[in-house]
């Protein structure tokens, strides 16, 4: 159900407040300095407001999120990295943690307009939410969007950089779940490239200074959690196979413990507007489980949390440069260790055979057929830094 404005596009970022406003955005705590700017002077009630609006919420739309994509472009969007997920997507994200874990705690480290942090609260009806954003716009609309969904007591939004994040432990796991931003590393300032580069020391791995924001959004992840905790986020597909992707490789391999990757074909467009793969990352915390499972979809159809994809080893991963190849495997050669991937049924996995016939100097060509596949081309929207008008 759409947002009842007749001209999205001529909508000014004060009626979205009035409107977050209306829908009672002041119960949410945790104000910031900036949102109290923007709203100094915007009313409390929306002219236009006629109820449909909080009915959307209730029934599981985001109007104030896809009034908010349609008031401000994917080019308007670029520098802060906002993408919003399609609630296809946000559900299955939600339903696989769901079979991990019950939280006590929800975090979603980049939450726009709260989109993953409510679908959470429904599923998880006595778990804290937590929102992290730094844009105040995005800020007040979650806190529309939250209060009219009935969380409004047990969710609050702190605006800041995830980077910067402290938390209080509590009793119970936590879940970490969303759609990181996609910033490119052009626009990442100097302290916080360093800021990478030495905390991914500290877990004894290297980061490139290529490296875009979602990737220090994993690193930070590692961060922030403890044994035990579980985490699902969607991200562009790139880091499974180049250079200045390798440390999210690493962090999944060792402290944050894959368990599944569900990649998403740009024929499911699961970032509306480019053509772009997506991947589903689910994790949980200082886990090492001997395989993950690993699935493609083409389609939102073929989107189902429950089913879990070819399993292969943890071993092979840790052993691949690039991982695109070993999500399509189901027989090859990774030529480094010379061992055969093959699908073992009896067992339901791809595993790591040795193959006697592959030997240092052999001259035969044994390059899997997959190897040569080029890492997707990723052009995503973001989020603009100062959205007033």
């Amino acid at each position: 159900m759409a947002l009842a404005i007749e001209n999205p596009q001529e909508t000014r970022a004060a009626d979205l407040v009035s409107l977050a406003l209306a829908l009672g955005a002041r119960m949410v705590p945790g104000w910031s300095e900036a949102e109290e700017t923007l709203t100094s002077e915007t009313p409390e009630s929306f002219p236009l407001f006629d109820g449909d609006i909080r009915a959307a919420i209730e029934h599981g739309a985001d109007p104030l999120g896809d009034a908010y994509c349609r008031r401000f472009s994917a080019e308007e969007r670029r520098p802060t990295g906002a993408t919003y997920t399609p609630h296809t997507i946000v559900d299955t994200m939600i339903g696989w943690a769901a079979t991990q874990i019950t939280p006590h705690r929800v975090i979603d480290p980049g939450a726009g307009s709260a989109r993953f942090l409510v679908a959470a609260g429904r599923r998880f009806p006595q778990a804290e939410l937590l929102a992290v954003e730094v844009d105040p716009l995005a800020a007040i609309l979650a806190r529309g969007h939250l209060a009219a969904a009935g969380m409004a007591e047990r969710a609050r939004i702190i605006v800041t950089d995830y980077r910067q994040l402290t938390l209080p432990p509590v009793d119970g796991p936590t879940l970490f779940v969303g759609n990181p931003p996609y910033v490119r590393h052009h626009q990442i300032e100097p302290r916080w490239k360093q800021w990478l580069s030495e905390t991914a020391r500290r877990y004894g791995h290297e980061a490139s200074q290529l490296a875009g924001l979602h990737v220090h959004f994993f690193l930070a992840t590692a961060e922030l959690a403890r044994p035990g905790d579980v985490g699902v986020f969607i991200t562009a597909a790139e880091w499974l196979d180049v250079n200045y992707g390798r440390l999210v490789r690493d962090l999944l391999m060792g402290v944050l413990g894959a368990r599944t990757l569900l990649i998403i074909e740009p024929t499911a467009e699961p970032f509306p507007g480019t053509q772009s793969t997506a991947v589903s990352s689910g994790f949980e915390v200082a886990a090492k489980p001997e395989t993950i499972g690993i699935r493609r979809v083409a389609t939102m159809e073929a989107l189902d949390c429950l089913q879990p994809g070819t399993q292969v080893s943890r071993e092979l991963l840790m052993a691949g440069d690039r991982w695109t190849p070993l999500t399509r495997v189901s027989g090859g050669v990774d030529r480094r260790l010379r061992r055969v991937v093959r699908f073992d049924p009896k067992r339901d996995r791809c595993a790591l055979h040795d193959d006697k016939r592959l030997v240092p100097n052999q001259r035969r060509s044994t390059r899997h057929r997959d190897e040569s596949i080029a890492a997707p081309s990723i052009a995503l929207p973001g989020r603009p830094a100062d959205l007033r008008s």
